[in-house]
């Protein structure tokens, strides 16, 4: 992971409940192509190596469909988002480890990962709850809007 000192500028994303985080479901291990913030789908490449894949080109469209379910009660700027179909796109996620002590150092939104990163990559199921921030969305989160995915940005339905 790398570190942007432009506070609040990336995705802070979790898989609160996902298939593949317990065993149900295959995780993989992708080498980045460009950078992503935590909570960004990707798409499985060319194998790389012994449990590695590179990083695909992500389709113009994709199979992603979700509805955001709930605002996070601890959290306003948090958002659970139920998955409402089986996709082939992989979700993103390292947990950021700050090297810096100071607590301004220690925000999830200052991280992302970087080209050549090597990452866990999520299958998504239908019915899993992923939780992400309000800037991994392209339009106004509401409850109960459904979402599809593009430019690596979850796009609200109007």
């Amino acid at each position: 992971m790398a570190i942007d000192i432009t506070k609040g500028t990336h995705n802070v994303a979790f898989p609160s409940k996902v298939l593949a985080g317990m065993g149900g479901a295959h995780q993989f291990n992708i080498t980045l192509t460009a950078n992503h913030d935590n909570g960004e789908l990707v798409v499985r490449g060319a194998w790389n190596s012994f449990d590695n894949y590179l990083e695909g080109t992500l389709g113009a469209t994709n199979d992603f469909a979700g509805v955001i379910q709930a605002v996070n009660p601890d959290d306003s700027t948090q958002f659970y988002v139920e998955v409402t179909a089986d996709t082939t796109l992989l979700f993103v996620y390292n947990s950021p480890v700050s090297p810096y002590g100071e607590r301004d150092f220690q925000d999830e939104s200052l991280f992302y990962n970087k080209t050549g990163d090597v990452v866990r990559a999520y299958t998504l199921s239908k019915g899993d709850i992923i939780s992400l921030s309000t800037n991994a969305f392209n339009g106004t989160p509401v409850v109960g809007k459904t979402l599809t995915y593009a430019s690596g940005k979850y796009v609200v339905a109007p």
